[in-house]
């Protein structure tokens, strides 16, 4: 996996508490417009459902890109924003919204272009300083995020960056979905499907998380190996900030066939392929494709607040 990139050393950006602030005009009540006769709590409901992203089918994801995703997410999402310019007072009341209802993705990728580069669905790729994945929202914006994914490697869960994201202290998410791809286990020396729980121990900085998710994919000549990883994870509770916990655990599992090569997108770095005589990832050439599909098992452990 290519190592995140190093974040710049120009200062951080002023803080910027709100861009409601910046609305110094009048806000017409827009009294006649029928959507304001509907109840305030009923139009929050609306506003939901109209900015939540959906698929777009005009782009699909390429399927040989190193973090392609499995059926059925084969499309990259769309936000349709055009409902905050309707009106001051639309933008108003559901200015932070979009924010609240749809999940955060970042992938532990460097690149600067990451639509060109193969990485799909991403907003941000992470840096080693990863408050400057948020650091153009506003401080009533980042309060409003409650779902961030992360794609990543085990690596990554065990080093200063994960630490360093649970530290954040504006960035507060009440559910948090962390996949590690099929990979993403160490695949140039083939490492084992294995997980310390050392990472665990960050959550005792985060405070208002509700629900956690691990998504562990491998493919399914190691399953008995991932077995064993989560059957070690079941016993574990998550440990938050205030004394609080997520205790109440449970387990989904899932199966789906996928290729068995893949391209990270850089020159520099070889592109992968699963060999089935070795049971293990190993180098290939660049524009290789695989000559079959391969089962892949996907488990998912959740912790929630009891």
């Amino acid at each position: 996996m290519a190592r995140s990139k190093s974040a710049p050393d120009n200062p951080s950006p002023p803080v910027i508490h709100s861009l409601i602030a910046t609305l110094t005009n009048s806000v017409d009540s827009q009294s006649v417009c029928r959507i304001f006769s509907i109840p305030y709590n009923i139009r929050l409901e609306i506003y939901r459902l109209a900015l939540r992203q959906y698929d777009d089918e005009t782009r699909l994801y390429p399927e040989h890109a190193f973090r392609s995703r499995p059926p059925p997410s084969r499309y990259r999402q769309r936000i349709c924003t055009d409902l905050l310019i309707t009106c001051k007072r639309v933008y108003m009341e559901a200015h932070d919204i979009a924010l609240a209802v749809n999940p955060h993705t970042f992938w532990d990728a460097s690149g600067d272009v990451l639509n060109e580069r193969g990485y799909p669905d991403t907003k941000k790729y992470l840096r080693d300083d990863l408050s400057w994945c948020f650091h153009k929202y506003t401080v009533e914006q980042r309060a409003a995020i409650t779902d961030v994914r992360l794609f990543v490697s085990k690596d990554w869960l065990n080093s200063p960056q994960f630490q360093m994201f649970c530290q954040l202290k504006d960035i507060a998410p009440k559910r948090l979905r962390i996949t590690i791809r099929p990979t993403e286990w160490d695949p140039q020396i083939n490492g084992m499907i294995n997980l310390d729980h050392a990472w665990m121990d960050n959550f005792k900085y985060v405070g208002r998380l509700k629900n956690l998710q691990l998504e562990m994919q491998t493919v399914e000549a190691n399953s008995d190996q991932l077995e064993t990883t989560v059957q070690d994870l079941l016993k574990k509770s998550i440990l938050l900030a205030g004394s609080r916990s997520l205790g109440e655990v449970s387990v989904t599992r899932d199966r789906y066939m996928g290729h068995g090569i893949f391209e990270p997108g850089w020159e520099w770095i070889n592109a992968v392929y699963y060999s089935q005589e070795e049971n293990r990832w190993k180098a290939a050439e660049p524009g290789s494709r695989s000559p079959y599909q391969i089962q892949y098992v996907s488990t998912t452990v959740e912790w929630r607040m009891q």
